[in-house]
């Protein structure tokens, strides 16, 4: 070997490239792993938000429907104008029987049109004591999915039943 190739091939330039290259992979091993942390962190932040806010969501639509009557009060003789919904008497705490036989014959698109458009939403009315299923509107539960339910309970002729509110993304 000559002598000139043998002091390239000693020369410092050749480990201080190697030390950059190597301090070089460390940090860009470093720089993903940062990345991957912070995509993990935040996926798992938006599905943690996106949850809290299908419970608030369950939750009030469990309420209005127990609650309210709905708007316009008479929604059930014209599904058109309907603007919130609610299940509950005039004179008592109990469900209206033509409002629920509106909402569980109803068409689907015209009774959620001024629902919260984001998610997909079920209603199941059980008797709490008989556990007769009294009917579901839209309610096709996915576990595949992100979702969220809340119970809420009233009377509805004569028997105590739960009204059981799905929501899903």
């Amino acid at each position: 070997m000559s002598q000139k190739l043998k002091q390239n091939f000693y020369s410092k330039k050749g480990y201080i490239q190697i030390d950059f290259a190597f301090a070089l992979l460390i940090f860009t091993v470093f720089i993903i792993f940062i990345f991957n942390y912070y995509s993990s962190y935040m996926n798992q932040h938006e599905r943690m938000i996106i949850q809290n806010k299908m419970e608030i969501t369950a939750e009030d639509l469990c309420n209005s429907l127990v609650n309210s009557q709905g708007v316009p009060r008479n929604w059930e003789s014209n599904l058109s104008t309907l603007k919130i919904l609610g299940l509950k008497n005039k004179s008592t705490y109990s469900l209206n029987p033509s409002k629920v036989s509106k909402l569980l014959s109803g068409n689907y698109l015209n009774i959620t049109k001024n629902l919260n458009d984001e998610f997909i939403y079920g209603i199941k009315i059980v008797g709490v004591n008989t556990n007769t299923t009294y009917g579901s509107f839209g309610y096709d539960i996915d576990n595949s999915k992100l979702s969220s339910e809340y119970t809420c309970y009233s009377n509805y002729n004569n028997e105590i039943v739960k009204i059981i509110v799905h929501v899903e993304k």
